[in-house]
Parts: structure tokens; sequence; C-alpha cells
């Protein structure tokens, strides 16, 4: 794309410029991210909101890897508030995603000066909050769109963090689930969980309004294999009880024995690094012409940090240390490609590139887990043949009933899922009734074991998970005794097969590893002999034998299903996180979903039953309505649509069923009722490369998305004057309007769109301080310019004369009614058209259908109005300009109830927002006032709050962040009261609903404005940024006033 004039605009440059300073220097505004600052606050003078949101995604990003929690806490939730308090858009949500998803990216691209242009101009039309624009975006960063009401029902019960073998910390991986559009997530940890990981997920999860289970897993070893058990603990209502749990004595003793096994498992681990040390190392470089070096145990514990050991760490270490040797090998390969020009020798080359290219860490891990399952048996062997069992970990040696027991002795409000990966109908009934029905879920599907050809029962144990909730006893009996038909047909169950001998020949030449005789030394074992057929079918005649008692262990609770991705977040991974219910999904989403483009995503072969609650909210006394509201709730059939509804979905875990036989299926393919109603958020699993092959990835923003905006915009306008005037000097013979229709025309739309953004934050009434033009958006009254351009065409030459008079011999003259009717609804019908073009939402859509109605009646008025008027100044050809004019009249009465309507929903909209930024304010001052009673416990703080300074004085000497969090809020209130639309009327109604204590407390509070020097210093420190001199001036300009205006508004003097 060429760098010139014509495309991206000046602050394009003045933004990118801004962001990778912030990239280089991380301390860029770091004051501003020590604490949690108002997004609508002081701030906005400080900072444009462009440049804070910037920033606060760069200081999330740079605190990811720090081990400050709190850092990444406040990051996470300054950049929650940035990107959803301060959009002016009905799109805000899907908005947000986006520009955190682009700053991401153009973090990622530092350096690429064109790529990041592009990004920062991306980044920029994006905050605008258009729909066509943000909807491109979201498909370019594969998201897909989600309701604005955020009610859909998206989740992964199945996910991991950097604390296990994930990549993400948990601050990172709420972010990433929150962009993705997860609303409930499950996070899995090995054994045990550290107290601040706790802390930092469920804190995060609560600024980001997740709801976020956590699930310790434990194996145990059932018949010659591993199992695993998925223990999540609930009932607590906040951080502080989930801590309070895990800090219990019981509670304590269990992760103290869990440790063991993580610290246990670990040595099996450094066998695998052995053997890649000295035979799968030396057998890649052998095929490859490499020359790799050993992994040490001390380097591999470093990579890990603060996970768990496991293979998926190993491959990627190794695919890090590898990807430096590579580089360099491709970079030789590509600079003999150029000079060379025989056929053969360039294919020779091509090849080697595409063999470089394919050595991932998915190609590692695949090579590694060979290995890993021949060490698995190994260690399920030294556990059942241990003569010492002191070195055992105990849990290891549980059975599941024992396993089971234990954790609901420490916590009985929990549910227990059982992992199906390779497990078979005979082990999960047998289960069922070892552990006496305290298996409340079984994981049906997880995305990750599908993939890799662990999922082959999960039709039949579905089957017999109805069956069991049901309550259908010959059903339960037909599927148990075709289990023990297929029981006694079957193989013993050993520890070694001849699968593994195979393994162990494909995988080592060397007798470190494994050998044979070994194999062989377990199988002589007494303690390692076969589970026998007659062993298998005895158990399950028991089970067969008593039936009720099964039954009854789920008579009075269900066992539920759990769905997961088993998403680490790691490249070479297969899964992605997050899995949505289809039905749930905006229908612009689904119809996107059919679409060929996105035979990525696949629809997982499950279906369960999804409910729509409606929750309509009733009147509370203090509330305020009109008299028409009032009326309409007389009326029995009417009254509810008057109170707020609430949509909710609810998906019923028991009542699920499987289809194509277990196997998924593409997004593309027709959602119907045989087949399932889930779709994954990842991909399908295509292998990732090493990028040494070149790709184009698909840009969904055309070229022209980048012009110039001030040239954008008048090639806009330019379009629609050119259609109104062209329409007007075809259609007029009075020649004023045919040269200045056009003009009057624009005119009409400009005033519409003015009144609408006067009328939206406040009229009149509004703070002299905020100036209007702030709230109008030129790059919409451009858009809506060349609509109303282009529908001139329509109206007045389709419609008006080609149509009405010629065809019909309608006039505003002989008959008005009829004339305006016919107009004022052909234009809400192009309304609609070109909303829907520009990806407006189905409720704004309709709504400005229906004003068309609306300008029926005002046609009429504005009819007659100018009719008596021309008659009144004496025009002779009067009823030939009212008929000329008709379709002006039309658009102006259509315009008007356009400013009414969209005026008072943009009011709506502002009021709701600043109740929002009071309710942050005001909590943040509440707490204040808590910590300094804390602070002076025997003194008064409201009578220390008469004499600020000396407060100010002493807060200094014992708590410097409070000092300075309470001048901020108190210039955040103030900066509300004069800079942000509604916010007077808001904060006179808050304060009318607060007790006289509160608001003393309140306005005392503010007092701290009163301590110029400490105020004025903490702006010269820059904590808010370099640029504080108008935010200075504000202040000492206008200080003063707000107070006793505030005085005021309590009705409190000082």
């Amino acid at each position: 794309m060429q760098m010139n004039s014509f495309f991206f605009d000046k602050q394009d440059k003045i933004f990118l410029e801004s962001v990778n300073n912030s990239i280089e220097c991380s301390k860029t505004l770091e004051s501003h991210y020590q604490q949690e600052i108002h997004p609508n606050g002081i701030i906005d003078m400080c900072i444009s909101q462009e440049i804070r949101m910037a920033t606060a995604v760069i200081s999330l990003l740079d605190r990811l890897q720090t081990n400050n929690i709190d850092e990444r806490l406040i990051a996470l939730n300054n950049l929650h508030n940035e990107v959803l308090l301060t959009s002016r858009t009905k799109f805000r949500r899907n908005t947000a995603r986006v520009l955190i998803e682009i700053m991401k990216e153009l973090i990622r691209t530092y350096g690429n000066e064109e790529k990041q242009l592009q990004l920062a101009h991306d980044f920029r039309i994006a905050a605008t909050g258009k729909p066509t624009i943000v909807r491109k975006l979201l498909r370019r960063y594969h998201l897909l769109e989600m309701p604005e009401a955020w009610n859909q029902l998206v989740f992964d019960h199945h996910i991991h963090d950097a604390n296990t073998k994930g990549r993400k910390s948990p601050t990172h991986l709420i972010m990433d689930a929150w962009v993705k559009g997860i609303r409930s997530l499950t996070v899995i940890y090995y054994n045990y969980i550290k107290p601040e990981t706790a802390y930092e997920l469920l804190e995060a999860s609560k600024i980001m309004g997740i709801k976020v289970r956590i699930g310790l897993l434990y194996n145990i070893i059932y018949r010659h294999r591993l199992i695993d058990f998925i223990w999540v603990p609930q009932g607590f209502y906040g951080t502080d009880e989930f801590l309070d749990f895990i800090a219990e004595p019981d509670m304590q003793a269990l992760m103290q024995d869990a440790r063991q096994i993580s610290r246990w498992r670990e040595k099996f681990i450094f066998k695998i690094v052995d053997e890649w040390n000295q035979n799968l190392k030396n057998k890649i470089n052998e095929e490859f012409s490499l020359d790799l070096s050993p992994i040490s145990t001390e380097e591999y514990k470093k990579f890990v940090s603060i996970g768990q050991s496991s293979v998926l760490h190993l491959a990627e270490l190794i695919h890090d240390d590898a990807k430096k040797t590579l580089t360099e090998r491709v970079s030789v390969i590509k600079e003999k490609m150029q000079h060379t020009s025989d056929p053969q020798e360039l294919q020779i080359l091509t090849n080697q590139l595409n063999n470089y290219d394919k050595l991932t860490t998915e190609y590692f891990l695949e090579l590694l887990e060979d290995c890993e399952h021949l060490i698995e048996k190994e260690l399920i062997a030294e556990v059942l043949t241990e003569e010492d069992l002191d070195k055992i970990p105990s849990i290891v040696k549980y059975s599941p009933h024992q396993l089971v027991y234990r954790l609901k002795q420490v916590h009985s409000n929990s549910y227990i899922v059982l992992n199906l990966a390779n497990t078979t109908p005979e082990e999960v009934i047998n289960l069922l009734w070892d552990t006496d029905g305290e298996i409340t879920h079984l994981e049906i599907f997880n995305v990750y074991d599908w993939q890799k050809g662990r999922s082959k029962h999960i039709a039949e144990i579905n089957e017999l998970m109805v069956a069991i909730n049901k309550n259908n006893t010959p059903l339960l009996k037909s599927i148990l005794l075709k289990l023990i038909e297929t029981c006694k047909k079957s193989t013993e169950i050993t520890l070694f097969d001849e699968d593994h001998e195979h393994l162990l020949s494909a995988a080592s030449n060397a007798d470190e590893f494994a050998d044979k005789s070994k194999i062989q030394e377990y199988r002589d074992n007494p303690k390692l002999q076969p589970v026998t057929l007659e062993e298998r079918v005895k158990a399950l005649q028991q089970i067969l034998s008593n039936i009720p008692t099964v039954i009854n262990y789920y008579r009075g609770k269900k066992l539920f299903t759990r769905i997961g991705t088993d998403s680490t977040s790691r490249v070479g991974r297969l899964a992605g996180m997050g899995l949505a219910y289809i039905q749930c999904l905006p229908a612009r989403t689904i119809k996107e979903l059919k679409k060929s483009s996105n035979e990525s995503r696949m629809i997982i072969p499950i279906r369960k039953e999804v409910r729509l609650v409606e929750t309509y909210i009733l009147p509370h006394n203090n509330e305020k309505v009109s008299w028409f509201c009032k009326l309409l709730r007389k009326i029995p059939l009417i009254k509810k649509f008057t109170y707020k509804k609430i949509k909710t979905y609810t998906d019923f875990e028991t009542d699920t069923s499987v289809f194509n036989n277990g196997n998924c299926s593409y997004a593309l393919e027709d959602f119907s009722s045989d087949k399932g109603d889930i779709v994954t958020l990842g991909g399908k699993g295509l292998r990732t490369t090493n990028g040494f092959v070149a790709s184009t990835p698909k840009n969904t923003l055309h070229k022209y998305n980048y012009l110039n905006s001030n040239l954008s915009n008048f090639i806009k306008v330019f379009i629609g004057y050119v259609s109104a005037l062209y329409s007007f000097q075809d259609t007029q013979d009075i020649a004023f309007l045919a040269w200045w229709g056009a003009l009057i025309w624009f005119i009409i739309t400009g005033v519409r769109n003015i009144f609408q953004a006067i009328l939206g934050v406040g009229g009149l009434q509004r703070s002299p301080l905020m100036r209007w033009n702030n709230y109008v958006s030129w790059s919409r009254l451009c858009d809506s310019l060349m609509y109303t351009g282009i529908s001139v065409i329509l109206l007045e030459s389709i419609v008006r004369v080609d149509f009405l008079e010629q065809t019909c011999g309608i006039t505003a003259s002989n008959n008005p009614l009829l004339s305006f009717t016919v107009i004022s609804l052909v234009n809400g019908f192009y309304i609609m058209g070109h909303n829907y073009i520009r990806g407006l939402q189905t409720e704004a859509i309709i709504g400005n259908f229906f004003r068309s109605f609306l300008a029926i009646p005002i046609s009429l008025v504005y009819n007659n109005i100018f009719f008596s008027f021309l008659l009144a100044i004496g025009v002779h050809n009067a009823v030939e300009l009212v008929v000329a004019c008709s379709a002006i009249t039309s658009k102006m009465a259509s315009d008007t109830g356009a400013a009414l309507v969209e005026g008072y929903a943009d009011k709506n909209s502002n009021v709701w927002f600043r109740q929002w930024d009071y309710k942050l304010a005001f909590e943040k001052l509440y707490t204040q006032f808590t910590k300094l009673e804390l602070h002076f416990p025997e003194k008064g703080c409201l009578e220390l709050l008469k004499n600020p300074q000396e407060l100010l004085n002493n807060l200094k000497q014992v708590d410097k962040q409070l000092y300075t969090s309470m001048i901020i809020n108190a210039l955040d209130l103030m900066y509300l009261y004069y800079y942000q639309p509604r916010s007077n009327s808001t904060l006179r109604n808050i304060i009318k609903n607060i007790s006289e204590n509160e608001k003393l407390v309140m306005l005392r509070m503010q007092y701290v404005l009163l301590c110029h020097k400490d105020v004025s210093q903490l702006f010269i420190d820059e904590t808010l940024g370099e640029n504080f001199a108008k935010a200075l001036s504000f202040y000492l300009d206008t200080h003063q006033q707000y107070l006793k205006q505030l005085q005021k508004i309590c009705q409190i003097e000082y």
C-alpha cells in the first residue's frame, strides 16, 4: 500500500508514535497504572482516549510477565474501564473486544512501520464503533460477534493457565477469554493451587464479569492405567471465602500430599529429557541435517517456571531452541533459491524448506508423546510393585472410592468430574458403582482428547448416563447385559501389551530408557497380573444385580455433563479456548458461520436443551415514570412491555444427545436437529508451521478503508450532494429549488444531527464548559449526508414525481395525507435498508422504520404551516411551491422525529453511563473513607476532613497511595460534573437517594480540593501525564465554584 497523502491520517502517525514510545519505554504513564483511574475523569484532559486505551493494553501486557499480581489486576481493571466506559457506541462490547485485539497485534508487529500504521488506523476507526467496520475486524481476528446484551452461553470447562502447562498468567487468560466472548470458565490445576494464583484468577474474573470455577485434577491408577478426576469445590461467595477454604487444615493437608505427586512425577519427565538428549535429538539431527543441542534439566526447570512439568513444556523448549538453528538454515536456503535456475536443485531446496517449516512444537510433541506413554506405564508399574510404600505419594495409591471419600471430607459442597479420555462404558459404570455415586459429572466431550482420538465411546457412555438420569431400569439393564457380552469377547487388561513393545522399539534404541527384559519383569510380577475377564464380568454382574442401588445414587440428583477444550494457549496445540451454543448467538453470527470461509470452526457432536428465560423487573416505589407509562401499566396485556426485560439462556446439563458417532463436523454445514449445537471458538486443528513458507493472510478490510479520513469524508459528502443536485435539477421547474434544494436537504440533515447531539448531552441546561460539537461524530454525519443525498433520487424523482404525480396524480395539494404517507413509508424502508448495510442492530433498524409513522402527522403540520406562511407573505404560486417542496417537507418531518427520538435515546444512554461513572467514583470514595477511619481510629474522620490540609499532611506520611487516590478521585468527580453529558441531573438524582451521613462524607471528601499546593504538586509530578496544563488550569479556575454548587445540591453548609 502506498504511503502517500491519500492514505492514513496525521492522527494515525501521531497515535502510532505515542504507542511506540510506550512500547519502547514501559515507564510511560507508569504512575497512571499504579492505581485505578476513572476512565471518564480528569485523565481525559491530560491524555486522549485512544492513547489511554492503547497504553492500558501495553501496560497490562508488560505486567503479564512480572511477579506483581496487584499491578496486573490494576492494569486489567483500567483496561476494562477504558474500553467499556469511555465508548459512546451502542456496539460497545464488540468494539472493545476488537480494540484489545488490534492493540495486541500492534505490539506484536513493532518494527514493521507499514503494518503498524494500518493497525493504528484500524484502531482509530474501530474506536468509532461503526458496526460494519467492527464486524470486518472481528472476522479478521477470528472472533465471533456476540450479543451486546452479553447473555450468550459461551464457556469452557477445561482450560489451563501458566501455573500448570498453559502459557498465560491468570490475568492474561481472563482478558483473552473476555475478548473471545466467554462468560463461564473452569480452570484446571494439577493436584494443588497456590493462594496467590487463586487470588489473581478470582479477582481478574470479577473485574471482567466472568464466572470462574477452580478445578483440581488428580490422577489415580485404575485397572493398570491412569484416570483423571477433577474436583471442583463450590459454594464460595467471594475470593476471601475461597482463600479461607484453602487455608483450612484439611485442605492444607490434602494439598501437601498432592504436592508430593507433582515432585514425584517430575522425575519421570526428566527421563524423557534424557531420552531426548541421548536418542531422539540424534535422530532429528541425522534426518534433517541439524545440530541441535542437548537440554539440561536446569534449563528445562527454568523454562517451566511457575508451571508444572509436562511433555508440552519440553516440546516447546526444544522448538524454541531449534528455531534459532532453523532460521539460520532457512536464510541460507532462500539465498540459494534466489541464485539458482536449476529446477532439480530448486525442488531439493524447496523440499528442505518445507521440512524445516514443519518442525514445530506440535511435531516435537507428537514425537515425545510416544515416550510419555511408555514412561506412564513405568510410573504405574512402580506404584504397583514398590515394596517401600513411603516412597510413593499417598494419593497415587488411592482407589477411586478412597480419593472421592477424602475429597468429600475436605469439602462436601463440591462436584467431581470424571474425564472420559480412553474410557469405556464398562469402566464408567464400574467407577460410578465403586464411588457409591459420588461422581457428579462426566466430561462428555474434550476437544483436545477427540482430536487425539481418545473419545471413541462417548455415544455409548451418553446412553448410559441418560438411562441413569431418567431412572430407566429396563434400558440400564439392557446396557449392562450388552457390556457383559462384549466383555466376554474381549481380551484381558494388561499393563504392557504388544502396542507398547512396538512403541518401545520405535522410540528408543537404548537400554537406559526401557527394554523388553524390563517389560517381561513387570509381566512376571504377581502384583501386575492382568485384570481377567472373569473379574470384569463378575463386577458387571454385581452391578446388574444392584440396578436399584445405582438408580438410587442419582435419584435425588442427576449425573451432569461437562464440556471443555483442554486449551493451554500454546502454539502447536490443536484446540483453542472456548465453546458457544449456536442458538444464543446473533443472527448475523449464525449466518456468518455457514459461510465456507468459516470451515475452520467445528460443530462438536453434542446437543443440549437450551431455554430462553425472560425476566421482567417490577418497578420500585420511588421509580419515576411518565403518565403515559402509568396508563399503559393498567392494561393487562400491555403492562409487561413497560417493565425492564432481561433475557438469559440456560442449558440443562442432564439432557444431552450425541450425534455423528461422536465426531465433529464443520461449522459451514446446516445446523439441523440431527447435529450438535455447540461451535468451537478456536479452529479445527490445522497444523501450525514455522512461517518459513510465505503465506498471505486474508485482509478483511479493503484498501479504501485506509483512505485519509478528510478525503474519505469529502468523497461521501460529494457523492450525496451530486446525487441530490442531479435529482432536483431533473425534477424542479423552480430555479431556486433546482439549485438550492440539495443544500436545503443537507442543512436539514446537519441541523438534525446537531440538535440530536445537543438534546442528548443536556440541552440548554448543560454545563457551559461542555461543547456540543465534541459529541457530534463528523464521520457519522458524513455517512448520513451521503445516504440522505442518495435518498433524494428515490423520494423526489421516483416516488414524488414519477409515481405519485405522473402515475397516480396525487400531490401534496390535492391529497396531502396520502402523499406524505407514501413518501414517509418509502423513506422508512430506505432508512431500514441503509441501516442494515451500515450494520446497525435490529432494534435500531426497526425503531428507525417506525419513526416514519411519526413523520406523517408532522409532515401535515409542516405542510399547513408552510402553505399558510406563503399565503401570508403574498406568494402567488403557493400551491405550486407546496407541491414542489413536499419531499423536502417530508424529509424535515422525518428528521424532526429522528432528532427527538434519537436525542432521547442518546439522553438515556448518557444517563446510563453517568450512573456507572458515579457508581465507580462513589464506591472508591467510600472505600477511601473507610481506610481513613482505619488509619486514624482514635479520631472522627468527618471532623478531620473539616481541616483537609492537616489531614493530607498526616496521611502523606502514613499512606501515600491513599493520599494520591483521594485527590485524584475528587478531581474526577469535579471533572464529571462539568464535562460529562447529563452529569448534573444524574448527580442530583443520586444525592436525593442517599442518607444525610453519606452526603456529608461525600461532600467533605471533596474538601481536599481546597489544598491547592498538594493538588497542584500532583499535576506537576506528572502523575496524570505530561500534558497537565489544561487540567491544572481547570482545577484552579473551577474548584471553588464546584464546591459551592455541591454544597447547594447536598443542602449542607461548610
